[in-house]
């Protein structure tokens, strides 16, 4: 019974880290197409800092669909093509979490 409790609660925390993952990428693209770019760069750290663990409990094919997403994401970042990023993030990314 105890084993029981322990997963409850480890896959509670689980939803609630993917919530909070989900919600920063949605913050950062509401930023981004708001123009607030310096904040949307800070955000975007804090949510690819999150993303890491739960990337690791999708199997192979999504991790390299989300990887894929995650390289298009840092190549438009680098263009400073933040237009693009939002787009990434939203039409790609979000679909694959």
């Amino acid at each position: 019974m105890h084993w029981s409790i322990v997963a409850h609660i480890r896959i509670l925390k689980g939803m609630e880290h993917e919530g909070s993952t989900l919600s920063l990428f949605n913050a950062v693209t509401r930023l981004i197409r708001s123009g607030d770019y310096a904040d949307a760069a800070s955000r975007l750290n804090s949510a690819l800092r999150l993303l890491e663990p739960l990337i690791r409990s999708y199997g192979h094919e999504q991790q390299k669909s989300i990887s894929y997403s995650l390289e298009t994401l840092l190549f438009m970042q680098q263009n400073g093509d933040w237009v693009a990023c939002a787009d990434v993030i939203e039409f790609e990314l979000l679909k694959l979490l």
